[in-house]
């Protein structure tokens, strides 16, 4: 019976040794986990500004001096770097070359508008907007 009363505590004494140490862990887990997903979202986030910094915008600047018309291969490459470079001059001056803005009025009044590509034209029909109500 001695060696029973000898083991309780112990049982408690261990039980508490782990707890204590699953804590140490959790704090030092935690944190270290944090700045490892910080530091993926980040340098996922730089990854993809370098992308249309250093590919997009080249390829978008070459594709327009070679282009009759503008096509929407070329729109979405530069709606994707505009994600990643929403104030970035050079793809500003592309614009004008890329797209283009129009007034259209409709019977009804704020009815959709779909566009399609010339050069695609088995392509699915895209949604350019829907039109504002005049006032």
């Amino acid at each position: 019976m001695s060696v029973a009363r000898a083991d309780r505590p112990r049982k408690s004494t261990d039980t508490k040794l782990r707890r204590d140490g699953a804590i140490k862990f959790l704090k030092l887990a935690i944190p270290a986990l944090l700045l490892i997903s910080a530091g993926f979202i980040l340098i996922s986030s730089w990854q993809k500004k370098e992308h249309a910094r250093n590919e997009l915008l080249p390829a978008i600047q070459e594709a327009t001096g070679k282009m009759v018309r503008p096509d929407a291969q070329l729109l979405d490459m530069a709606l994707q770097a505009e994600k990643y470079l929403p104030n970035d001059p050079t793809l500003a001056k592309l614009w004008p070359a890329i797209a283009m803005t129009m007034s259209i009025e409709t019977e009804p009044v704020g009815a959709e508008v779909f566009w399609k590509d010339y050069d695609a034209p088995t392509e699915n029909w895209r949604l350019a907007g829907a039109l504002r109500l005049r006032a």
